[in-house]
This record gives C-alpha cells, sequence and structure tokens, in this order.
C-alpha cells in the first residue's frame, strides 16, 4: 500500500477557529489528508499560545481522526522551492463569511469577558481556548 497523500499547512493558529477548519476542509474534500505544521513562535501579544499548546488544541479537536497529523516546526519565515518539485502552492480561497473569523478577535473577546467568540471555534476546544488565553 503506498502512503497517503496529504496537503500541508503552515500557521501560527492562535488560536485555531473555524476559519482555519474550513481551510482545512478543502483538503479532505480532494481526498488528501491533513499534515498540520505549528509555527515555534516567541509568544507575545499577537501570538499569547505556546506552540505547544496550539499543537494540544489542534490535535484536540481531530482526535481519534487519523488523516491529521499535527508537528511544532521551528518558526518558518520563508517557504522555497527550486525547480519542479512535485507539488504545488496554492491558496484557499475562502467564503467572505469565513474569511471574516478572526484570532485576533477572539482574543480580544475572551480578554474582554465577552462570550461571542464562542461560535467561531469548535465546540470540543472552546474551554481549552478559554483557558489557554485567560
Amino acid at each position: 500500500m503506498s502512503p497517503r497523500k496529504s496537503a500541508l499547512f503552515l500557521g501560527r493558529w492562535q488560536p485555531p477557529h473555524l476559519g482555519h477548519e474550513a481551510i482545512l476542509e478543502t483538503a479532505f474534500r480532494d481526498g488528501l489528508d491533513v499534515l498540520l505544521l505549528v509555527r515555534d513562535v516567541p509568544p507575545d501579544e499577537g501570538s499569547p499560545l505556546t506552540a505547544d499548546a496550539v499543537a494540544g488544541l489542534w490535535r484536540a479537536r481531530y482526535a481519534g481522526d487519523d488523516r491529521v497529523v499535527v508537528r511544532v516546526v521551528p518558526d518558518v519565515v520563508s517557504i522555497r522551492y527550486g525547480r519542479t518539485v512535485g507539488y504545488e502552492v496554492e491558496e484557499v480561497e475562502v467564503s467572505p463569511m469565513v474569511a471574516r473569523i478572526s484570532a485576533t478577535e477572539i482574543r480580544r473577546q475572551i480578554r474582554a469577558g465577552e462570550v461571542g467568540w464562542r461560535a467561531l471555534v469548535h465546540p470540543r476546544i472552546t474551554g481549552a481556548v478559554e483557558e489557554a488565553l485567560t
């Protein structure tokens, strides 16, 4: 049996939300697995969670789903390739509604004690997201 093919997604994911999931879903619709890489960036105002915490949220979200592999990687600042490499670099287009989902806004709402953000994060991880960001 040959290895399954995957789409690679790289990001900070601060925190993971339904907009991110919509992008991952495009791979599943294409019959691909997902290799989700979390950039190991130093925590700051825009990236308050550690890479390990983010990876844990993704693993909790997709627990039991062997189509998703999550890895922490050193901070990637560019993706470069030589001539024909056998894969494509694609931008995933999402609906305007999905494009409006913002991790920055989710973090702001959590810090302000608002609850509207819960509709933007998968129910499996809302408690963990709230705990990690408060």
